[in-house]
């Protein structure tokens, strides 16, 4: 049976709003929490209408991360001298994995953060809001794996929308020949 998109949300919650927002408050254990309470609230009303859970505790769910934090989560959990794209995209993570490896970036602090080979000095502010969010989406979503994914979603579903734009004029000039003769 094919995958279904039974819902979908933008919230006003990404990492650079979010550190904007917490600061540095997002390196202490309060100040982290506060934000992956924050997010799940915004999840649990999501959920409430489409019933993700529900899904999950079913065994129909599969949590795909993109891009950010899920790519650093794996190349932390892969213990990568330096971030590789071919090493991390399409990685099925244990979610004891990730959350572990969630654990290891909130123990570096700022100092160890910025000399982290996957992560560096011009992420430093963006990783742990980028874990909070990751840490709420598993408190109300709890799944056995997680799905990394280097590539963005916006790339696939433009390149979906390229194939079916061209299937579509190739079968129009198809009709059209059939129709009207060559």
């Amino acid at each position: 049976m094919p995958a279904e998109l039974i819902g979908y949300v933008s919230m006003p919650l990404g990492v650079v709003t979010l550190a904007e927002r917490a600061g540095a408050s997002c390196f202490t254990e309060e100040g982290f929490h506060a934000v992956v309470d924050e997010v799940a609230e915004h999840l649990r009303r999501f959920d409430r209408v489409h019933c993700i859970g529900q899904e999950i505790r079913a065994g129909g769910v599969r949590l795909i991360g993109t891009s950010g934090t899920v790519t650093t989560l794996a190349g932390v959990a892969l213990a990568l001298p330096r971030y590789r794209r071919p090493l991390v995209d399409g990685r099925v993570l244990d979610i004891e994995v990730a959350d572990q490896a969630l654990g290891d970036l909130f123990a570096l602090g700022r100092a160890g953060l910025a000399a982290h080979p996957c992560v560096g000095p011009e992420r430093v502010d963006f990783v742990l809001p980028g874990c909070a969010v990751y840490a709420a989406i598993r408190k109300v979503w709890p799944v056995p794996t997680l799905t990394v994914a280097d590539r963005g979603l916006r790339e696939g579903m433009l390149l979906r929308m390229i194939r079916a734009d061209r299937i579509a004029q190739r079968d129009g000039r198809a009709y059209l020949a059939r129709r009207h003769g060559p």
